[in-house]
């Protein structure tokens, strides 16, 4: 058994804003974030069967790579230049009791990294990013009554092209979400072009879906 998916492009440009946490505090605060600039995703998987039927490992692959500023009334929040994230994770579980076997994940970013080179077409036709990286890695190994993990960190060479493609599309964003105590408003902007991504991620050929996106966000949140 083969299977391939691919992760979703919904709300695009604002994974970095939601994911911000927010110190609690007794006092009602507010923060304004913003994010702008050009952004190029990588995503896919897949899921295989081994030939007796007792194993499937699936594999999961994201890589987003920006170009631009962030900022807001948060000094530990504002960045201006390129920052190149990879997530990977591999697991492998008995299809007919569902009990883990084996997981591994790794994930890890760099910014304005003399070791990685990023690059952006005109127009959202073309993307790149090539060089290396630092990844922390999680291995577990799940066995009947316990399961042994070791964390370690490697370097791994990238070498991704997006090769844009189809018609551009425009949109403005708003909307506003509720957390706890918090009420957020995002708005904002966005050009995107769908993408097909070649290259090597390690010593590994890849496939993988993507998209290419120019985008101006910005967050207001309250907490109370």
């Amino acid at each position: 058994m083969r299977r391939l998916f691919s992760g979703s492009l919904a709300g695009l440009g604002l994974a970095i804003l939601l994911a911000a946490p927010v110190a609690a505090g007794s006092e009602p605060t507010e923060l304004r974030r913003f994010e702008r600039g050009l952004v190029a995703h990588a995503f896919g998987g897949e899921c295989r069967e081994s030939a007796d039927g007792r194993r499937v490992t699936c594999t999961d692959t994201q890589v987003n790579i920006f170009d631009g500023r962030r900022g807001g009334s948060e000094p530990e929040f504002r960045f201006t230049g390129e920052e190149v994230c990879v997530s990977r994770s591999k697991s492998t579980f008995n299809p007919r009791t569902g009990r883990s076997i084996r997981d591994t994940f790794e994930h890890g970013c760099a910014r304005n990294r003399r070791s990685l080179d990023v690059d952006f077409g005109e127009r959202l036709r073309w993307a790149s990013v090539g060089g290396t990286i630092k990844l922390e890695r999680d291995r577990c190994y799940h066995y009947s009554a316990d399961s042994v993990c070791v964390t370690d960190e490697r370097r791994i060479a990238l070498d991704l092209y997006w090769d844009g493609h189809g018609p551009i599309t425009e949109r403005f964003i708003y909307f506003r979400e509720t957390r706890k105590n918090c009420e957020s408003t995002f708005s904002g902007t966005q050009r995107s072009r769908d993408a097909s991504v070649s290259g090597q991620i390690g010593a590994k050929p890849v496939g993988l879906g993507g998209a290419i996106v120019r985008h101006d966000l910005q967050e207001t949140r309250v907490c109370t």
